[in-house]
C-alpha cells in the first residue's frame, strides 16, 4: 500500500476511537460518526496539490501534508480523517479548501501543519468534486448541480452567492486570470467569466469537446483530455474564442491533463503518464512516456520543480524525475524498476 503514513493512520484511530466522531461541521449533532471499517481499507488516492517543500493530498476518507524536502522520503506532517473522499484539494495560505464529496466544502486551518484544525464545512446540494479558489470566493464544482460561487470572507459562515446550472456533471475546472473553464462530460467544455467571482457568467461552449474529463488552462492555450479522443489542445483568441490547433494521442483514455510553463502531463488510463512540451502548441513534441505498473492507474498529476507527482488510485503517490530528455526516473516508489516507454 506504500502510504507513508501507517503510524500517523494507526494514532488517529486510536485518538477517533476515544473520541468516536469527526468534526464535519458547527455543532456536535452535525457530526458524522467514523466509517472505521472504509479507514481500514487501501488507501486510494485522487488529488495531489504541490507548494514549495509541501505535497497535499486528497484520498479516501481524508487528507495528508506531506513534507517533500526529499522527495525520496516524505514525511507525514498530518492528517485529517473524514468520512468521505477527497478528490479536490486546493490551499491558499494557512487553509486547504477540500472538496469531500458528500461532504461538500471542507476549509481546514493548516496553522499547524502536524495538527490540521476542521475549520468550517458548506454543505452543498450535490457532491462536490472539485475546488478553486479567487479571492474571497470559492468555486465548487458539484456535480450535476453546476457550479456554486461560494463566498468566503468570514470563513466560519460561508454564504452561497450564485450558482450556474450544468448540462452534465462537472467534472473538472481549470483557471487562469479572469477565465475558468470547466469539463462537463458529454456537455463539453465552458469558459466562464469570473472577473466578478461570485457572480460567474458563461461567455463561450467550447465545440466538438464531447467526452471532457478534465481541463488545464495556462495563458491562452486549453487543453481538454476527451478520453479516447485523446487531449484537444486549443488557442484561445481574442475575446476567447478558442481554436483547436492539434491533438494529443497515446494509448488509453486520456483522464487528466495539468499545464504549467509550457509543459503538460496527461494521465491514461490503465497506460501511464505521457509529458508534452508545448512551447508551440500547433505542433506538441512528447518530452517523456512513462508506463505505470499494473495497480497503478494515474488519476492526477502535477509538474513542479522538475518532478512530476502523480497521484494513484490504488497506490498512494508517485514521484517522478523527468531529468533529460526520454529518461524519466522514479524517486517513489523507490523499490520496483518500471518501464518507461509505452507498450507496443
Amino acid at each position: 500500500m506504500n502510504r507513508l503514513q501507517q503510524p500517523v493512520v494507526s494514532a488517529l484511530l486510536l485518538l477517533l476511537a476515544a473520541l468516536g466522531t469527526v468534526p464535519a461541521s458547527g455543532g456536535k449533532k452535525d457530526r458524522p460518526e467514523v466509517d472505521r471499517e472504509l479507514l481500514a481499507k487501501t488507501v486510494r488516492t485522487f488529488d495531489v496539490a504541490v507548494h514549495g517543500d509541501r505535497a497535499y493530498i486528497g484520498r479516501t476518507s481524508g487528507f495528508d501534508i506531506l513534507n517533500i524536502a526529499d522527495p525520496s522520503n516524505p514525511v507525514v506532517l498530518g492528517s485529517l480523517e473524514l468520512t468521505s473522499t477527497v478528490t479536490g484539494v486546493t490551499v491558499e495560505g494557512d487553509t486547504a479548501f477540500l472538496a469531500a464529496g458528500k461532504l461538500g466544502l471542507i476549509m481546514v486551518d493548516l496553522t499547524d501543519e502536524e495538527e490540521p484544525l476542521f475549520r468550517t464545512r458548506y454543505d452543498t446540494p450535490g457532491l462536490t468534486r472539485q475546488v478553486v479558489v479567487r479571492g474571497q470566493v470559492a468555486l465548487l464544482a458539484d456535480g450535476v448541480q453546476g457550479l456554486v460561487a461560494l463566498d468566503i470572507s468570514r470563513p466560519d459562515k460561508p454564504v452561497r452567492r450564485s450558482v450556474v446550472s450544468s448540462r452534465n456533471r462537472i467534472r473538472s475546472m481549470a483557471v487562469s486570470g479572469d477565465l475558468l473553464a470547466t469539463a462537463e462530460g458529454t456537455a463539453g467544455v465552458r469558459l466562464i467569466d469570473i472577473s466578478r467571482a461570485d457572480q460567474p457568467r458563461v461567455i463561450r461552449s467550447v465545440r466538438r469537446t464531447e467526452g471532457a474529463m478534465d481541463v488545464a488552462l495556462d495563458g491562452n492555450i486549453l487543453l481538454v483530455a476527451a478520453g479516447n479522443q485523446g487531449v484537444l489542445v486549443f488557442r484561445l483568441e481574442s475575446g476567447h474564442r478558442p481554436e483547436q490547433v492539434a491533438v494529443i494521442e497515446g494509448p488509453g483514455k486520456a483522464v487528466s491533463v495539468s499545464l504549467a510553463d509550457g509543459i503538460a502531463s496527461i494521465c491514461r488510463s490503465g497506460q501511464g503518464v505521457q509529458v508534452m512540451d508545448l512551447a508551440d502548441p500547433y505542433t506538441p513534441v512528447e518530452r517523456a512516456a512513462t508506463r505505470l505498473p499494473r495497480g497503478f492507474p494515474a488519476l492526477r498529476s502535477v509538474l513542479h520543480d522538475g518532478l512530476l507527482y502523480i497521484a494513484s488510485d490504488i497506490a498512494g503517490l508517485a514521484v517522478l524525475d523527468l531529468g533529460q530528455a526520454g529518461e524519466p526516473q522514479f524517486i517513489l516508489p523507490k523499490e520496483r524498476t518500471f518501464k518507461v516507454t509505452w507498450p507496443d
